[in-house]
């Protein structure tokens, strides 16, 4: 394995720190009642002969250096880490012999933390990281991943090391910073790259593939250029990034030329040491052909992860992600979740883009976010995951996390800043009332999405509610009727986005409600007068910002050059009325949106003039009564709006809005089976439709 370079290059100027917005790990569950290591020894003290580096530790960051042992059996090694030297609480990585254990000692105890781990002691010498990112520790000796646990209360700034019968050397301390990196290729000819050809042939090149291709100059033309990248024999790879990178998703448009593979790579270590994603045509006559494989590669040799059928059609476009954190990789094709697959390897690593064939792909549009992801069945105690709040909780012996309690019960894990996510568990019960915490940051400030059947001896029997809970005092932000039957086997969801919650059971989004400034906060499980109620199958994922079409602020209207309007003008991407000198003239856009819809903009000047704006979500080309419809009208020398909400040609509400100055934002969105219209974080409208 490769040493960290502690003179990475520079990245391409894209690359900035953006506020990370969520952090979920793949663990199993700890509650009371569980089999666990022993919780608490008295007096625990500094080990003897503890080394202190001189700089200090502030957020989150990789201590690395270099590990060897001659003979294994006898090593012992403890890592201090956020020490604070007045209290003496620190976290402690210990390793005897073969066997290494996260703990947490504080006021003088002891605290096991996370399952223990076999480290396989290197005989010359390799690097070990040691990573602690919020409530994330983990230890990585050479390509293995040894030990996981989660913690987030100490935040001392020492780290240190006492070795014996061992060595370390070469320590120092990466601290981190949040990751986001895009490349559209669009450079002129000489500027620096922030990718590293590894194999294979790799060049910027125009999409054209005529003799002039290569002359083109990218300053000074609007077709769009990518990289290319080909191979006479085996596999070209690129790799960007740093070594230290961990929990994030890579995206790629690609397009493949001829036949051959194409894909991603992640958790790039060296050329032996890799995670790839190759995607084979499902024209190739090879026995690989029509193939879409996650492949380890482990000390140069392969591992075949997860395999799915169904191959690219050359020359065609398509989006390839692959996600990884703490152990899971998930692949998507054109948002579709395509494989998924856990190893034990690596840990962390560069990313990159992989070809394959004489004529190779285009790689175009490259996009770097950080990403986590929890999910987890509950077949094993892991000291120190979760903490329990109320009631009593135990495993089952069907791998289920089980209540045991005849009132309230409730269970939390997780870090205090996660913000935009998604996470749902299957939930079995006979009656009472159940639900998922979400946004908790202590027991008088939380947010509850919760439900109970008819005959449930709770005050919410019959409904589906979202609960905020602010400084101890309880509000109920939205109530809706059950739309059917709960008891049995239910999958529940909560999706939190830009301040928008969602509580689902099933398909079926049943409370809905705007919480701007909503605080990020850990996530739970929630029963009420559920003695027998279980938990499986939580998933809990990071939301990616969503896609965002295009901006138009005006139509702009070419005089000259009008053969120019279709790519020069925002007009060219709108479809244009046969009158579009009408006031009632509708403007529909050319492209087509599935799924959850949202639109945003703003009306300047109110009370300038008088007219009417619409907005028209899910319309059909060339039906102007279609859809769902948001009329909003203004009069000149008044700040009051009239706001109506259509169903094709059928009104589904009407009401008035008082702005508090001239400008206002608005937002109308249909998620789920809710049509909501947001005036200044004002919810105007929320109708359930069909």
């Amino acid at each position: 394995m490769r040493q960290p370079d502690r003179n990475w290059p520079k990245l391409y100027m894209r690359y900035v720190i953006l506020p990370r917005r969520l952090l979920l790990t793949a663990v199993v569950l700890t509650l009371a009642g569980m089999p666990a290591l022993p919780q608490e020894q008295p007096s625990v003290s500094l080990p003897p002969g503890l080394i202190l580096l001189e700089e200090a530790l502030e957020g989150p960051y990789v201590l690395t250096g270099t590990l060897s042992a001659a003979p294994p059996a006898q090593a012992e090694l403890e890592i201090v880490f956020n020490l604070d030297e007045q209290t003496g609480d620190h976290y402690l990585l210990s390793i005897k012999g073969t066997t290494a254990q996260f703990y947490k000692v504080s006021a003088g105890t002891l605290q096991p933390l996370g399952l223990s781990g076999k480290i396989n002691w290197p005989a010359q010498g390799a690097n070990f990281s040691l990573r602690r990112e919020q409530w994330r520790l983990s230890f990585i000796c050479d390509t293995q991943m040894v030990v996981r646990a989660y913690d987030s209360d100490l935040h001392g700034p020492r780290v240190g090391y006492a070795a014996r019968r061992c060595q370390v050397s070469d320590c120092f301390i990466q601290h981190l910073g949040e990751m986001y990196m895009s490349d559209d290729f669009m450079r002129p000819a000489g500027e620096e790259s922030n990718w590293e050809p590894i194999s294979g042939t790799w060049a910027q090149q125009s999409l054209r593939t005529d003799p002039l291709a290569e002359k083109m100059r990218a300053e000074l033309s609007a077709n769009a250029f990518s990289y290319l990248g080909k191979s006479d024999q085996g596999r070209a790879m690129a790799v960007s990034g740093y070594w230290f990178w961990e929990g994030y998703i890579c995206q790629a448009a690609m397009q493949a030329v001829a036949g051959g593979a194409m894909g991603l790579v992640g958790y790039y270590q060296d050329p032996e040491n890799y995670l790839a994603v190759r995607w084979t045509s499902r024209l190739s006559e090879g026995a690989d052909a029509n193939k879409l494989q996650l492949i380890e590669v482990h000390m140069g040799r392969e591992k075949l992860l997860a395999q799915a059928p169904g191959g690219f059609l050359p020359e065609q476009w398509y989006q390839v992600r692959l996600g990884l954190s703490a152990g899971l990789a998930c692949v998507y094709i054109d948002d579709q979740l395509r494989l998924a697959a856990r190893t034990d390897h690596f840990g962390q690593g560069r990313f990159g883009l992989l070809a394959e064939g004489k004529r190779g792909g285009f790689f175009d549009d490259v996009l770097v976010r950080p990403w986590q992801v929890l999910s987890e069945k509950f077949v094993q105690s892991v000291p120190g995951k979760w903490k329990v709040l109320w009631g009593e909780w135990s495993l089952g012996e069907d791998g289920t996390a089980r209540v045991r309690s005849a009132a309230k019960a409730a269970a939390i894990t997780g870090n205090e800043d996660w913000a935009d996510y998604k996470y749902g568990a299957d939930i079995t019960a006979k009656s009472g009332g159940l639900g998922l915490i979400f946004g908790w940051t202590s027991s008088d400030d939380y947010y509850l999405f919760r439900w109970a059947d008819p005959d449930a001896p709770v005050e919410y029997r019959g409904q589906a509610q979202i609960v905020g809970v602010t400084a101890g005092r309880s509000k109920v932000l939205d109530v809706e009727p059950l739309t059917r039957s709960v008891s049995g086997k239910e999958r529940a969801k909560v999706t939190i986005q830009q301040g928008l919650i969602t509580g689902w059971l099933g398909d079926q989004a049943q409370v809905q409600v705007i919480e701007r400034g909503l605080p990020g906060g850990s996530i739970g499980l929630y029963a009420e007068h559920a003695a027998s109620a279980s938990f499986d199958n939580l998933h809990a994922e990071e939301l990616l910002p969503p896609p965002t079409a295009h901006l138009v602020k005006e139509f702009t209207n070419i005089e000259e050059h009008r053969e120019m309007a279709e790519w020069a003008s925002r007009r060219g991407l709108w479809v244009t009325p046969p009158d579009p000198d009408k006031p009632e003239a509708q403007w529909q856009t050319k492209g087509d949106y599935f799924g959850d819809k949202v639109v945003e903009l703003s009306i300047p000047q109110i009370g300038s003039v008088t007219g009417t704006m619409s907005i028209t979500v899910d319309a059909n080309p060339g039906q102007e009564q279609s859809g769902y419809t948001l009329t909003i009208a203004v009069q000149k020398d008044s700040n009051i709006l009239q706001v109506g909400l259509l169903a094709g040609e059928h009104s589904l509400a009407e009401a008035t809005w008082t702005a508090d100055s001239d400008t206002c934002t608005v937002r109308f969105s249909h998620q789920g089976q809710i049509v909501m219209a947001v005036i200044d974080d004002k919810m105007i409208f929320k109708e359930r439709v069909p």
